[in-house]
């Protein structure tokens, strides 16, 4: 005879193994929400990039036009 049966803490064991389990599946799903809104924050620091660096370099292309203008013609 025991004093507390076994079988009280065998279903005390699977009910913390569900609850475990529920808590890895909340941690899994915040995880993933995380890794969409750093893939979302990434993708809006190279929109961003692309706009900063496409005037600079419309800018050199302008000013090297510019000065091919000022280049005196040669005569023979």
């Amino acid at each position: 005879m025991h004093l507390l049966p076994r079988q009280a803490f065998d279903g005390l064991r699977v009910r913390l193994q569900c609850l475990d389990t529920l808590i890895q599946l909340l941690v899994f799903a915040l995880k993933l929400l995380d890794l969409l809104a750093e893939t979302l924050n990434f993708l809006l620091f190279l929109a961003q990039s692309q706009e900063t660096v496409w005037p600079k370099y419309l800018m050199n292309e302008q000013g090297d036009a510019n000065q091919h203008k000022d280049v005196p013609g040669v005569t023979a």
